[in-house]
């Protein structure tokens, strides 16, 4: 299946990068499929059009390396260290782990 990519600030027309495999993948109700990119520190969304375009974290771990900026952040303003799993809970909430950081997170669905 050949799918139109989006660059790391959802730009049309430039191919995501994707530095890990073997990490978690996972689907909600509506068929969109959420997949951890841990290296690019990101968690992507693929809909059901074939769009890819990363839903929570910035791609960096911060000028320190500790990649945590706090909570309440906008998904795409949010630093993460290294995400390991997703999970789509029955409210439709992104439930993820930010491994290095040693938090459970949640991004809150759209009402």
């Amino acid at each position: 299946m050949n799918f139109p990519f989006v660059d790391y600030s959802q730009s049309p027309g430039w191919i995501v990068q994707y530095n890990e495999q073997g990490y978690d993948v996972t689907t909600d109700a509506d068929g969109n499929i959420y997949f951890v990119d841990r290296d690019n520190h990101r968690l992507r969304k693929i809909t059901t059009d074939g769009i890819i375009n990363s839903i929570i974290g910035t791609g960096s771990t911060g000028s320190f390396g500790g990649g945590f900026n706090g909570d309440g952040q906008i998904g795409t303003d949010t630093m993460l260290d290294k995400p390991s799993g997703v999970a789509i809970d029955g409210s439709g909430n992104v439930v993820f782990t930010d491994y290095d950081n040693q938090r459970i997170r949640m991004l809150a669905s759209s009402p």
